[in-house]
Formats: structure tokens, sequence, C-alpha cells
């Protein structure tokens, strides 16, 4: 069977982004299954594209921002590029299915949409009155309610995140990788480690993100604020953005990786972390369904996460090791690139 042409609408294209560099892997990945794809996005960065892929940005630079220009650049591509692509998919930004849905509808062009968040509103619905199907990973996800939605794989490049045996693993690392936004509770973690930190010594808390506006600046300046209060300074270490194809060598060299986002929120640095064979401890009550018990927490009980975190510090080394091989099987066998790829190919092709 001949392979289609997918025309692929996101957000970002830039390896070193430190939140959607992974969707250069995506793409790779796609680019397999598919004869030829077409890629628009808001704005590109540092990417080198399989020789059957093209790119194609809106423009956007240097946070300036000018929303008619772009609609009307995204107008122009979706219909001078429509020799070039069958079907498409529209990866977590609903704007485009709603700019774009009259018009594939009228060119019989099959829509597709990748959204995966907890929260939506009528636009989520309306988005979806366009597409033949709707993927989501995790139950709690907003779209998940729709009779058209389907359950995917989180598409983690289990090749890339794994484990490395020149990197020696801290077992007494903390880490903390994502938005420092109030929804990721961290809050919760310092309470937590005040409590961890009465008993247990010679330990690092590594956070890696920024916040994403100016309410979140103030959140975190709020938590700096209270750490210091707290003497907890010297084991809490704000380390900034980081690129995701560097965050493996950061999963490799911490010994426990915590999540402190509710139910809906299948962060995907959780399953970065498995697959490099990192412990994780999460509040996430649909993913302890995959867990040990000691790996799961009630949601914004810092009591109960300072008891895993001992718990957790307090295993020996081969104890360790066995948890981590067994989180990366979950991901490898349940949740790899490869294995979502084929999935989205085999109903997209249809």
């Amino acid at each position: 069977m001949t392979k289609k042409k997918l025309l692929i609408l996101t957000q970002k294209v830039n390896r070193n982004d430190p939140i959607l560099g992974f969707f250069c892997a995506w793409i790779r990945e796609l680019s397999g299954e598919f004869q030829f794809v077409t890629v628009i996005c808001l704005e590109t960065g540092e990417y080198s594209p399989p020789s059957n892929v093209s790119v194609f940005s809106l423009g956007k630079k240097g946070g300036r921002s000018s929303r008619l220009r772009y609609m009307i650049r995204f107008w122009k591509l979706i219909f001078s590029k429509r020799k070039n692509y069958d079907l498409v998919l529209v990866h977590m930004n609903q704007e485009y299915t709603l700019l774009g849905g009259f018009i594939w509808w009228a060119m019989r062009k099959p829509v597709y949409m990748w959204r995966n968040h907890h929260t939506g509103s009528w636009l989520t619905g309306l988005s979806s009155l366009f597409c033949r199907r709707v993927f989501y990973t995790s139950r709690s996800s907003y779209t998940a309610r729709y009779r058209k939605s389907m359950q995917m794989p989180a598409g983690i490049d289990t090749d890339f995140f794994c484990r490395q045996a020149t990197i020696s693993k801290n077992p007494r690392s903390i880490l903390f990788l994502g938005r420092l936004d109030p929804s990721k509770r961290l809050d919760i973690l310092v309470e937590a480690l005040r409590e961890v930190s009465r008993y247990e010594k010679n330990l690092s808390v590594l956070l890696y993100g920024a916040p994403s506006d100016v309410s979140s600046l103030r959140y975190v300046n709020n938590i700096k604020s209270r750490v210091q209060t707290y003497g907890l300074g010297d084991i809490f270490f704000f380390c900034g953005l980081v690129p995701n194809h560097e965050t493996v060598n950061i999963y490799n060299a911490s010994g426990i990786f915590v999540n402190l986002s509710p139910d809906g929120m299948f962060d995907k640095t959780i399953f970065e972390a498995m697959a490099c064979e990192t412990t994780v401890l999460v509040s996430n009550r649909h993913l302890c369904e995959l867990f040990d018990a000691r790996m799961c927490f009630s949601y914004g009980n810092s009591h109960e996460l300072a008891d895993k975190i001992r718990t957790l510090l307090l295993l020996d080394h081969q104890s360790i090791a066995d948890f981590g091989r067994k989180l990366r099987r979950i991901v490898v066998d349940q949740h790899d690139l490869k294995l979502l790829t084929r999935q989205l190919a085999a109903v997209m092709s249809k």
C-alpha cells in the first residue's frame, strides 16, 4: 500500500526547546511512516529534518506577535501546500483546528488532533467536530470524553532516554524538572524536604525549569523565600532551563525524580526519567496503577511525600537498580515512541 502524505501543525520545531524539544524526535519517527511530511509551526529553531520532511514557520520571532499575520500565512500555507498532504495531524494547539477546519473539510483532508490536557472548554469540543479522531494519553484528559477519542502511548524515545553506565547516580539527589508554575506544587516538595532534612543529611534537590508568566514568577520567588526561611538553601538548587536533549544526563545522575502534578497531567518527564531507570515519585493516581505503592503519594500531601522520600532513601543499591529496570520496561513496552508512531500511522492511514 502506498504511504500517505502528512501535514503536521505544532507550536515549535526546535531541539533546544526545554518543553517541546521532544517533538523533533516525533517528526523523525513519523517521517518513516509516511511518504512525505510537511510541518507548519509557529516558530523554528535548531533542527535537521529528514529528507522527506519540510518545515515552514508562521514567522514568530523574539516573542513578538501579530495574530493576523500568522493567520494569513497559515491559510496561505495550508492551501498552497494542499497537494503535499493527504491528511492532517494537529499537535496540542486546537486553534489550528478551528482556523483550518472548514478549509480541510472542503478539501476532504481528514483531520486528527493530539490533545492531552486535563482542562478544556467549548472551543475544545468545537475543534473536535472537525476531527476524525482525537488522541490523548491520560484517561483524565479533557478530550477522553469524546466518542471519537483514542488513548495512545506517551511517545518516549527510549533509544535516547536510557541508562548510561558512564554516569553515576547519586541516590540522595532529588530531581524536579518542568515549568515552575503553581500547578506543579513545588510548595509541597519544599514542605516535604523540610521534614526529611531533619533525619537525612547530604541531600541535594535540583529544580530545572522556569516560571511561564509573571504570576508564576511571584510563586517561585515565594518558594525561594520559604527555602531560605526553613534553612534549606544549602540543599535546594534552582538550575534554570535546560534543552530537552540534555535532560538525559540529568535523569541518569539523579536518584529520585519527583512529580507533584494531579490526575490528568501525564507529564512526559515522568516517563523520560523512568526510561533512564530513575526511581520516580508521583501523585497522579492513574500512573500509580503502574507502580509499586512506595512510588506514589496523595496529591498535595507533603507529609506522605516526606515518608515516601525517606523510604526510598533507605533502599539498598540492588533494590534501587531493580526498581529502575522495572520502570524502564514499563516505558519500553507501553509508551515507546516507535510504538506510538506505528499506532498513529495505522489509525490515520485507514
